[in-house]
């Protein structure tokens, strides 16, 4: 399946520049950047392969376009990212859903609130 599909895969009407802005929100530009087709590059089985905290964020960019979120709750959803990664990537979220709620063990995520709306 390639990339696009992937991010796309709650809204497959998002338009390209939609899913550039989750892409860049989501840390996700260098890999992109990175792929011989770019979002139309395969993942998974015969396509490229992923790392975990990839596979989060294009689990979290999807989440991001997708136009029917209300309230979501998250059992580390950034656990296999970076400490910059985890703290971008909650940002993106917490601007694009109404409510989220989001658990890590991780102490750096203590200065985070637990409940936010907007």
């Amino acid at each position: 399946t390639p990339l696009r599909d992937n991010i796309t895969f709650y809204n497959p009407q998002a338009s390209d520049d939609e899913i550039m802005e989750a892409v860049r929100a989501l840390g996700l530009a260098d890999l992109v950047n990175q792929l011989e087709s770019g979002l139309d590059t395969p993942l998974g089985e015969g396509g490229r392969k992923v790392s975990g905290g990839e596979a989060h964020r294009i689990a979290l960019a999807r989440i991001v376009l997708a136009p029917d979120k209300r309230i979501l709750v998250f059992d580390e959803p950034t656990s296999h990212l970076d400490i910059e990664t985890e703290w971008s990537s909650r940002q993106a979220c917490c601007r694009s859903w109404r409510a989220s709620s989001f658990s890590s063990p991780r102490i750096n995520s203590i200065g985070l609130p637990a409940w936010i709306t907007s």
